[in-house]
């Protein structure tokens, strides 16, 4: 039995996510995106794996051995959120307070949850995402006592 996009949308779209910006540090000038499709890909070693759409700018950054950083959104971050929100805002970080001392280091918002570094170990197409898997190097909460964000959406073939 095949079901049609139609039918399948409501419980695919059910499927929580939490709301993340991934950033990259390049050439010293910060880069980022929103992503929701993130989740925990195994423990030893500590990984995650991250969906990117094919159209997305942010795919060049991706490489097998780049680094970036996944930002932890809280439900109190909405100026983060609103900022990146929109693909192609050129003052994404714009009022946005961010950790010191990550020289060369992808950004990492002082107010999130916390935040994962990472670097690229491998990558798969997944029709019109790639799905990258990196592996985790390094980490923290900045503050625990946040709730982290998460997004249900009402059609599982729409963001």
């Amino acid at each position: 039995m095949s079901l049609s996009k139609e039918a399948l949308a409501p419980a695919l779209g059910r499927i929580v996510s939490g709301v993340y910006i991934a950033t990259v540090s390049n050439e010293d000038k910060p880069d980022g995106m929103m992503a929701s499709w993130v989740g925990q890909a195994a423990f030893d070693p500590p990984a995650l794996m991250m969906s990117v759409n094919n159209t997305r700018d942010f795919k060049k950054y991706l490489s097998v051995g780049q680094r970036f950083s996944i930002n932890i959104l809280s439900k109190s971050n909405m100026d983060i959120f609103k900022n990146f929100a929109k693909p192609h805002n050129e003052q994404k970080f714009d009022g946005i307070k961010l950790e010191s001392g990550r020289v060369g280091q992808a950004p990492v918002f002082s107010d999130c949850v916390g935040y994962l570094d990472l670097v690229v170990k491998s990558s798969a197409d997944a029709g019109d995402h790639t799905v990258y898997v990196g592996e985790i190097v390094g980490g923290a909460m900045l503050h625990e006592e946040a709730e982290p964000m998460v997004h249900i959406r009402k059609n599982g073939f729409q963001y």
